[in-house]
């Protein structure tokens, strides 16, 4: 099996494992029974936690993007790590580089980085509704409808 192909694998799961341990902590921070109820009933306390939540998700990406970039210079796939760096966040986005390629031998890794950052976006995404579920699940209300709940079991 090719070494870029085992690397990248190793480099998914430190990849996962960063946004598992990352996401894990700020929904505990996100979602503290002690910050809701008292801290949360204003519209800026509710886009203050969001602008800390993307903060944060933004951090993670890049973390993640970090350490590839931090293996391909360590595999001598380009001149400097800010040439590294860059080429691993626009493969990360799917948004590519026209400037910048991998040796022929490291492109699969670039396939799997590329894989990678799809499948982390949109599991930031589900993280962001499951924190905008539980705001309005605190307030009262559904995030699917802008209405107090009414579980009264009848009508």
């Amino acid at each position: 099996m090719n070494s870029a192909i085992v690397i990248s694998l190793l480099l998914i799961i430190i990849s996962v494992v960063v946004h598992s341990a990352g996401l894990s902590w700020l929904l505990d921070v996100a979602t503290n029974q002690q910050l809701i109820p008292h801290h949360l009933h204003r519209r800026s306390q509710k886009v203050r936690l969001l602008i800390f939540v993307f903060a944060i998700l933004v951090c993670l990406h890049m973390t993640e993007t970090a350490i590839w970039a931090g293996a391909y210079q360590a595999h001598a796939c380009f001149d400097s790590f800010e040439s590294s760096f860059y080429f691993s966040i626009t493969t990360y986005t799917t948004l590519g580089s026209g400037d910048l390629q991998l040796p022929r031998q490291w492109q699969i890794a670039g396939a799997l980085e590329s894989m990678l950052g799809v499948l982390m976006f949109g599991w930031s995404s589900g993280f962001v509704v499951l924190v905008l579920s539980k705001i309005h699940a605190e307030a009262g209300l559904s995030l699917w409808r802008n209405a107090p709940d009414q579980s009264d079991g009848g009508a």
